[in-house]
């Protein structure tokens, strides 16, 4: 096997461990972000009737990081009654990853 050969193969092997990793961490984010959310909605006595991630920007939240995760929920209350609102998940510096906070605004009163 020739120099470029052997490069070659070592620099595809290293793009599919990043590849591996980005997705590792993606997955992991979004199931950590899940969590968070489903204990947000336990503790207040909501029932999530849907779930949409924001992928892109940050919906009404001024300031988001890239370790902080978006979402446009629809949730039914003890009561019955249904809302709308947005939840930022993760801490302000490292998201999600080491950090269990939220940050809900609601759409309507």
């Amino acid at each position: 096997m020739d120099e470029d050969t052997r490069h070659f193969i070592w620099l595809f092997v290293g793009a599919c461990v990043v590849l591996a990793i980005g997705i590792g961490l993606l997955r992991f984010m979004r199931a950590r972000s899940v969590a968070i959310l489903r204990k947000w909605a336990d503790e207040g006595g909501f029932e999530i009737l849907q779930r949409d991630q924001e992928f892109i920007g940050g919906g009404p939240f001024k300031w988001t990081n890239r370790n902080q995760t978006v979402f446009f929920l629809r949730v039914r209350g003890r009561n019955g009654c249904e809302r709308s609102c947005w939840a930022r998940c993760g801490g302000d510096l490292l998201g999600v990853f080491f950090s269990d906070a939220i940050e809900i605004m609601w759409d309507e009163p």
